[in-house]
C-alpha cells in the first residue's frame, strides 16, 4: 500500500497567520485527534507521539524539509517505524482569507510495528480531511478570541 492524500480548506485568516499556526507543531494534539504529543528537537526536527490500538503509543522522528515562510511546509518521518511525507501549502486569498492544501504521502512499513500504525492511521483520508477541518476551526476560534480580547481591552 502506497497512498498519496491531497485535501484542501479555506482559513478565514490572513496567511501569515494561519502559516504561523500551522508552523507551531507542538500545538497539532489541540486539532488532530490521534497526535499525543509533537516536541520539537531543533528548527528541523521533532519527535511525534500519536495513539495507537491496544492504547500502544507509536513514536517517530520526523525531519522539515522545506520551509518557505506564508508559503509551504514540508516534511519527512525519519527512521523505519512510520514512513511518511508531505507538505502544507499556502495560498493568500481576498479578504484575508487563506486556502490551505495539505498533501500526505503514505507508506506502510513491514512488521507488527507497521501492521499497527497502519490500523492507527485506519482511513489515512478521512482522518486528514477531518484533521484540517479541526485546524481550520482552532485558527478562526484563536482569532475570534483574540479580537474579542482586543475590542475589550479597547472599551
Amino acid at each position: 500500500m502506497n497512498d498519496t492524500f491531497t485535501t484542501t480548506t479555506i482559513i478565514k485568516q490572513p496567511v501569515a497567520d494561519v502559516f504561523a499556526k500551522w508552523a507551531e507543531i507542538e500545538h497539532f494534539p489541540e486539532f488532530m485527534e490521534n497526535i499525543v504529543s509533537v516536541e520539537r528537537y531543533d528548527d528541523t526536527t521533532s519527535h511525534w507521539v500519536v495513539k495507537g490500538p491496544l492504547d500502544r503509543e507509536i513514536e517517530w522522528v520526523a525531519e522539515t524539509t522545506l520551509l518557505e515562510p506564508n508559503q509551504r511546509i514540508a516534511w519527512k518521518a525519519a527512521g523505519d517505524t512510520v514512513k511518511t511525507s508531505g507538505q502544507a501549502t499556502f495560498t493568500a486569498l481576498p479578504n484575508d482569507a487563506t486556502q490551505i492544501t495539505l498533501t500526505v504521502h503514505y507508506v506502510p512499513t513491514g512488521g507488527i510495528a507497521g501492521k499497527l500504525t497502519a490500523r492507527v492511521f485506519g482511513n489515512v483520508e478521512e482522518r486528514i480531511v477531518a484533521d484540517l477541518g479541526n485546524f481550520k476551526k482552532f485558527c478562526e476560534g484563536m482569532h475570534d478570541r483574540l479580537s474579542f480580547a482586543r475590542e475589550r481591552s479597547s472599551d
